[in-house]
């Protein structure tokens, strides 16, 4: 019996949102992509996203407008040596 909601490599995220596979596992242990390993033993880590933790991921990525703070330059006050 086929699973419903089959969970997702990170190599099939990284395509699908357009990250490299290592963006895509900086963003998983930095705690923003929530993931499970479903490596046993001393193996090494085998990640993988539920879509719906991927969905609600992009929906935050999309959630407000971008704000862009204006950079003013310093200005560069030459000392005065009497």
């Amino acid at each position: 019996m086929p699973l419903e909601n089959p969970l997702l490599t990170v190599a099939t995220v990284s395509t699908r949102i357009g990250l490299s596979a290592h963006a895509v596992l900086s963003l998983i242990a930095a705690g923003a992509l929530p993931a499970s390993n479903v490596g046993s033993g001393t193996m090494r880590p085998r990640w993988r996203i539920d879509p719906a933790d991927l969905a609600a991921w992009l929906a935050s990525r999309r959630a407000g407008p971008v704000s862009r703070s204006v950079r003013r330059r310093r200005s560069m006050a030459i000392p005065e040596y009497v």
